[in-house]
């Protein structure tokens, strides 16, 4: 039978070096080299006299604490340093692997678990209410839309990164208040036993995974800028080639990583045994991405098989650097060739951030009364008859304004159709309506290119017949 895990604490709860304690529900999983370990096991208390405790180690090592069935020793302790209002939390580790000998590791936990000391610390506490109270409103806004746009609303990518970043707020907040209670109710328990250690390893691993949760966060906030830079021409480009090229790269990708797992499992096979960077599977998929980025030592794979070392080495460098990278590179160079394109049309996103400002600022001006509004931007039927006056005035039939009339409504329903921004594919289907609407548009144009064709033949006819 497998003998439990033994632990060893710098400083913890008593309840004897030869009985068995049970791991706690709150204590993290640590990962070790050989294996995965929790914090129970044998628990032996140090204690404050260098002496005493030389003796007690020495009585251990007499009675066999530590045996052949000991897979691993953890040293725990904390360490405050009041100048700078830090607990170092520390974790020494010793394995011991079934082939003999022992493997060290170490961890060290800086964090700063007493938040609300200085000035500056309470206006990190303002910060964080300011956050909380963001994050429900903008929770309220995003629950409107839904209710409003219901399954549509799932169509825009930027409304999952909303959600997505939803759901990280939350997590961040969860994590946050939770370490609070727990340092609280940590720190009141050594005030009342100074004798009794306070394990803070799980807090300061809760912690770290909290930073994780914060910088993930943050890594999603800064690519939502992508939303709002399409007021500069060449960045609206850029988000607009990756947008449309998405399903081709996941495509790619999954050769790309049918290709790269086949050569990892040959060079796990093939090297594992003798190189270091095939030892195991996951490494030989590093190693592999090191391969692609010129990182890489060709002597030792050459020297382990030289059949089979060169081999593998120049198949893998010619399909994946000189095949599948440049197919990638085509993709994207196609469709920002096809992107550019449309742009030399004229075909814009409707959003643009200049234009969102400047509308903002002109409209809280007007609230302010520090503005007029100006007669051009009443209304847009307003504009309308004002054209169409001018043109029965300089001599247009009505059959000809009637006409400029209908192809401008076909113009805007078509480019809020298929020039908009919530729309990510491009190339969307067009219904039987929809194509006899364009088809119509198209034949109006051809009309009126002929009609203008007429009128500037006729206009050089006039002046070809005029005397010199």
């Amino acid at each position: 039978m497998k003998e439990p895990t033994l632990n060893l604490f710098a400083a913890s709860l008593i309840f004897g070096r030869w009985k068995y304690s049970t791991p706690s529900s709150n204590s993290p999983w640590h990962w070790g080299f050989v294996g995965v370990y929790r914090n129970g096991g044998f628990i032996f208390t140090l204690s404050k006299s260098k002496s005493e405790t030389k003796k007690k180690f020495i009585n251990l090592q007499l009675n066999s604490w530590i045996r052949r069935g000991t897979r691993v020793v953890f040293i725990d302790f904390s360490l405050y340093n009041a100048n700078v209002n830090l607990f170092c939390i520390i974790r020494l580790v010793a394995e011991f692997p079934a082939t003999g000998g022992i493997l060290t590791s170490w961890q060290f936990y800086s964090v700063k678990l007493l938040r609300y000391v200085s000035s500056y610390d309470y206006f990190i506490a303002c910060c964080e209410i300011t956050f909380f109270i963001l994050f429900i409103v903008f929770t309220i806004q995003e629950g409107i839309k839904i209710k409003e746009f219901k399954s549509a609303y799932f169509k825009s990518i930027w409304n999952w990164l909303e959600l997505l970043l939803l759901v990280l707020y939350f997590v961040a907040i969860f994590f946050n208040s939770y370490c609070k209670i727990q340092i609280f109710l940590l720190l009141e328990s050594l005030l009342k036993s100074t004798e009794k250690y306070s394990d803070y390893y799980f807090l300061a691993y809760w912690h770290i995974f909290y930073n994780n949760v914060i910088a993930i966060t943050i890594f999603f906030a800064w690519i939502k800028i992508f939303k709002f830079i399409s007021f500069n021409n060449t960045m609206s480009q850029l988000s607009s080639t990756l947008s449309r090229c998405i399903k081709d790269i996941v495509g790619f990708a999954i050769m790309f990583f049918i290709i790269l797992f086949a050569y990892a499992q040959l060079g796990f096979l093939v090297f594992g045994s003798q190189v270091d960077d095939f030892s195991t599977f996951q490494n030989s998929i590093f190693a592999q991405f090191r391969i692609v980025l010129g990182d890489f030592n060709f002597a030792a794979i050459q020297q382990d098989n030289p059949v089979l070392g060169p081999i593998y080495f120049i198949t893998f460098i010619f399909f994946v650097f000189f095949v599948l990278l440049n197919i990638f590179l085509a993709i994207i160079n196609y469709t920002y060739s096809e992107v550019k394109a449309d742009y030399s049309i004229g075909r814009r996103p409707d959003f643009e951030l200049g234009k969102m400002i400047k509308k903002s600022y002109d409209n809280a001006l007007k609230k302010l009364k520090l503005k007029k509004p100006q007669e051009d931007e009443d209304n847009e039927s307003v504009k309308s008859r004002d054209l169409a006056e001018r043109a029965r005035r300089e001599g247009f039939d009505e059959n000809e304004i009637q006409s400029a009339e209908q192809m401008k409504k076909w113009k805007e329903r078509l480019e809020k159709k298929y020039y908009s921004t919530e729309i990510q594919d491009d190339y969307q289907p067009v219904t039987q309506q929809e194509f006899r609407d364009l088809f119509l548009y198209a034949v109006e144009l051809e009309k009126e290119l002929h009609y203008i064709s007429l009128k500037l033949n006729r206009v050089m006819r006039e002046v070809s017949a005029l005397p010199y």
